[in-house]
């Protein structure tokens, strides 16, 4: 599950929409200040992401840039590309006017996250296990396995532990989202 955050608690916005996401982080985006999110804030917003060699990346143009006249929406200039999620939440982490998207598995008490609502002043959904699975968090995917045709030995081995609850409880353990 993916979900953008802000690096203090001090920082007053707790909640924003997908749609002020798409004009902080698309090409052509209208918010370059936080003010435009909540008066009280003040200063640019700077933001911190994933290289485009990442699924994160992909999962995230798509997803939250949209698409404007029939065409995918690439992400603004001026975002710094991190090599890893735990990058991004680093440098949020010390930069206090600082935006940015990674993984839940990869927040630390210096970040918080966002409640996220589909449309400006709609509801929005605290991050977290159970909306994710049921897909009513706006920013969740799910994460599969392929194999080159029907898994056997080894592989499908690895597998069948991954889905069993001591793999799933791994799954838990580090922060994602288990099946169950």
């Amino acid at each position: 599950m993916h979900w953008p955050f802000t690096p203090h608690p001090s920082n007053p916005v707790k909640e924003i929409s997908v749609e002020e996401l798409r004009e902080i982080w698309a090409e052509g985006g209208t918010i370059l200040d936080w003010d435009q999110v909540n008066p009280s804030v003040r200063g640019k917003i700077t933001l911190f992401g994933r290289q485009n060699n990442s699924g994160t990346y992909d999962y995230f143009r798509e997803h939250v840039c949209g698409k404007k006249d029939g065409k995918q929406r690439e992400f603004r200039s001026g975002i710094s590309e991190m090599n890893g999620s735990s990058e991004v939440v680093e440098n949020v982490s010390k930069t206090p006017l600082a935006l940015g998207y990674s993984g839940m598995g990869y927040k630390t008490p210096s970040v918080n996250w966002l409640k996220v609502s589909n449309k400006k002043g709609g509801p929005a959904i605290e991050p977290g296990a159970d909306v994710a699975r049921s897909g009513k968090y706006p920013i969740a995917r799910k994460l599969y396995l392929y194999t080159a045709g029907e898994p056997t030995g080894e592989i499908k081995a690895y597998i069948e532990w991954i889905l069993s609850p001591a793999g799933q409880k791994i799954v838990e353990q580090e922060g994602f989202v288990p099946l169950q």
